[in-house]
């Protein structure tokens, strides 16, 4: 009888103390890989131009930036985020992702996102996170929030 107490009590403390959901630990993103084109407002390709990528979720934040290559190319890794826990947490994260080109000395905002997951690609609902972004105009509110970048 005390080996049954013994073995409810662990599993109400599981079940309720931990949220209600188990699942294995597994690697959760802050921001996806991705890769993108920078066209400039004549339609050319933007080549040798500073992309930087600023990303905040909770108190963590960070920065990181790369170059265009002569077609407009740039690309970034993934940011891993904490290790999943054991246990389904009942707050839903913020990630707020801000992309920055730097054109003739001026910085230009290029996209802002915010999502609401640390799964990998959530930015994108699992597709591939591969974007054109044309400079020029006015920036736009659509599938990639606001900015100049559509996602391909």
């Amino acid at each position: 009888m005390r080996a049954v107490l013994v073995i409810a009590a662990v599993a109400v403390l599981l079940l309720v103390g931990f949220g209600g959901t188990m699942s294995k630990a597994e690697t959760q993103y802050i921001c996806s890989p991705m890769s993108g084109t920078l066209i400039g407002a004549d339609g050319a390709p933007a080549a040798g131009v500073t992309v930087r990528r600023d990303w905040r979720h909770n108190k963590d934040s960070g920065s990181d930036q790369t170059s265009t290559d002569a077609s407009g190319a740039f690309s970034f890794t993934a940011v891993p985020g904490p290790r999943k826990r054991w246990f389904s947490g009942l707050s839903t994260p913020v990630i707020d992702q801000r992309y920055f080109a730097t054109i003739g000395g001026q910085e230009v905002q290029i996209m802002f996102l915010t999502s609401t997951s640390l799964t990998p690609l959530h930015e994108t609902d699992g597709r591939p996170f591969k974007v054109t972004c044309k400079l020029g105009g006015e920036p736009r509110v659509g599938n990639m929030g606001r900015g100049y970048c559509t996602l391909n």
